[in-house]
C-alpha cells in the first residue's frame, strides 16, 4: 500500500491530479499433491459409502489392506482480498466537462484500459467471469494488442517517459507477453427501454471490438459506487 500511495503521490505533484482503484483481487494457482489411497479389491455393488469404508478397516486390522499413491490436481487461493492500485493517466479515459471533477461516479462513461496476457484470458474464461467463445475468438486471431517499442502513440510516449525516470520498460516487458487491450467500461445505460438508466461494466477488447461480458455494477461493488478515486492537486 505505501508504494501504491506514493505512486498516487507523485501523479498528483508532477501532472496535477492521480486515480486510485479498489478493486477485488483473486489469485488462485493449481498444483499436484501425491495421496495414498487404499487399493479398494472386493465388489462394491450395493455397498454404500460406509459399508466400503468399514470393509476396509476390516481388512486394515487383518494387515491385509493395500494401497497405492495417486496423483491428484488441487487448486489452491494464494490471495483472496481487496487491491489498492494507481491508475496510469494514459490509460484511463472520462468526460472533462464535470460539475465536480474530482468524482468520477458523476461521469456518464468510465474507462479503464486494461493489458491482460493470453494466461490472464484463459484464466479469465475458465472462471466463467468472461464469455469463453469471444475468449477463444480472441486467442485464435494470434493478434496481441502489443503495444510497441515505436512508441507511435500519444499514451505510449508517456509510457516511454516514465519508464526513462523508473528505470524500466514496461512496454517492452508487455510486448514479450502478448499482452491484449481490454476495456473496463463504466457506464449509464437504459439497458430494457423503460426509461431508468442502469449502472453497468463492460469488458471490451480493443482490437475486435467483442464484448467480453457485462454485468450491472451493483453486481460486483457492494456500495453501488465506481471503483475510482480521483484527486486534484487544485480542485476545479
Amino acid at each position: 500500500i505505501y508504494l501504491t500511495i506514493d505512486d498516487w503521490l507523485w501523479d498528483i505533484v508532477t501532472v496535477g491530479w492521480g486515480v486510485l482503484k479498489l478493486r477485488w483481487d483473486k489469485k488462485i494457482r493449481k498444483s499436484m499433491f501425491v495421496e495414498n489411497e487404499p487399493i479398494i479389491n472386493f465388489d462394491t455393488s450395493g455397498m454404500s459409502d460406509e459399508d466400503i469404508q468399514m470393509q476396509l478397516a476390516v481388512q486394515a486390522q487383518q494387515g491385509i489392506l493395500e494401497s497405492q499413491d495417486v496423483e491428484k490436481e488441487r487448486f489452491i487461493t494464494s490471495f483472496d482480498g481487496p487491491m489498492l492500485e494507481t491508475v496510469n493517466h494514459e490509460d484511463i479515459l472520462f468526460p472533462g466537462s464535470m460539475n465536480d471533477g474530482s468524482d468520477l461516479d458523476q461521469a456518464h462513461i468510465v474507462s479503464h484500459r486494461l493489458y491482460m496476457s493470453k494466461h490472464e484470458l484463459k484464466l479469465m474464461a475458465a472462471q466463467k467471469k468472461f464469455d469463453q467463445k469471444v475468449v477463444s475468438k480472441i486467442l485464435e486471431s494470434n493478434d496481441p494488442d502489443s503495444t510497441h517499442t515505436t512508441y507511435s502513440s500519444i499514451s505510449d510516449n508517456i509510457k516511454q517517459i516514465r519508464d526513462h525516470y523508473q528505470g524500466v520498460e514496461t512496454l517492452n516487458a508487455k510486448e514479450k507477453e502478448d499482452s491484449y487491450k481490454i476495456h473496463e467500461v463504466y457506464t449509464r445505460m437504459d439497458i430494457d427501454d423503460d426509461g431508468y438508466d442502469e449502472e453497468v461494466v463492460l469488458w471490451v477488447h480493443d482490437s475486435t471490438k467483442s464484448l467480453l461480458r457485462w454485468t450491472y455494477l451493483d453486481r460486483i461493488s457492494r456500495n453501488g459506487k465506481r471503483p475510482f478515486y480521483k484527486s486534484d492537486l487544485i480542485r476545479r
